[in-house]
This record gives C-alpha cells, structure tokens and sequence, in this order.
C-alpha cells in the first residue's frame, strides 16, 4: 500500500483528465515498489553536505541508484501512458506540473495551455507562439531530464511493445464499457 499526495500547485495546473494521469503514475510506483527506495534515494541527495561525506559510501551507492531512479520514473510515465490511452496526456501533464513547481519558471498557465495546443503551422505565423516557443525551450534545457522523459514516452509507443500495449489496453477498456 502507499499513499498519494498532490499539491494545490499540481491540481490548480491540470484538467481532470491529467490529474487522473498523474494519479495513475503514482499509483504505478506504488504497485511496481518504487516508493521506499526513492525515498531514500531522494533523502541522500539532499542531505547536508557534511553528512554526505561523513556516509560516503551511502552517499556513493545514492548516485549509481540515480540511474535506477530514472527507470522508475519512465517506467511510471509508460504505464500512466497506457492507461491513458493517450502518451501525449502524461507528457504534457509531466510539463504542467514542471512548470507549476519551478518557481523560477516565466511561463503562465495560459501561455503554456497555448503551447501546448497550438499546430505547428501557428508558429511560422503568431509571434506570441514564437515567444511561447522561446521560453519553453529555455525552460526545457533547464530540465533536461523532463525533456528526456517525454521523448522516452514519445519513443516507447513507436515500438512493438509499445503498439502492443496500447492494443491491449484498449481491449480491456473496451470490455470494461
């Protein structure tokens, strides 16, 4: 079992739909176990920097289990994707809730609700879209990981696996209707 917590920040930046994604992912985390070792994960590195070096081997066994906390995190991602239905409601919920935590961020609610659903042709045309573009990119190099996540979302529903569970989920939501 495990508890899910969100913030007023979170849920003042998503519809519905992406909230129930975000709820998905976590509950994800928590059926696949992921929950007790980033917790201390998380714990180690932000620990005081005396205490890093006074555990040092902890300290140490914290940055390789950094990579295996990427896995968890995209293994989360893929499996809200396929309850969802949708790839692009996670990754575009995962940039909402970036945004709305990073308090350095200088993109509005609107201006990334615009962003976000705006064609491709708007660009070459709506310079507000331009400077949407702009300061996403910015905000997107600055959060490398979440930029990485999203492509490695984008990237999982263009493989056999990927086709295939999404298939699947779709039989079963449909004999659940």
């Amino acid at each position: 079992t495990g508890k899910i917590v969100t913030t007023s920040a979170m849920l003042s930046a998503l519809h519905d739909e992406e909230v129930a994604v975000m709820i998905s992912r976590e509950m994800a985390h928590i059926q696949a176990g992921h929950p007790r070792m980033m917790t201390v994960v998380s714990g180690i590195r932000r620990a005081n920097p005396i205490v890093k070096v006074l555990l040092f081997p902890i300290t140490a066994l914290a940055l390789f289990l950094g990579g295996w906390m990427d896995l968890a995190e995209g293994t989360a991602d893929r499996l809200a994707a396929l309850i969802a239905g949708r790839p692009a409601l996670i990754n575009s919920a995962l940039v909402k809730v970036a945004v709305a935590s990073d308090r350095e961020s200088e993109i509005s609610k609107g201006e990334l609700e615009a962003y976000l659903g705006a064609g491709s042709d708007d660009l070459a045309t709506d310079a507000h879209q331009i400077e949407r573009h702009f300061k996403m990119g910015e905000f997107l190099s600055r959060h490398m990981s979440l930029k990485e996540r999203i492509e490695e979302v984008r990237q999982y529903f263009r493989t056999e696996e990927g086709k295939a569970g999404l298939q699947k989920m779709t039989e079963v939501r449909q004999r659940l209707a």
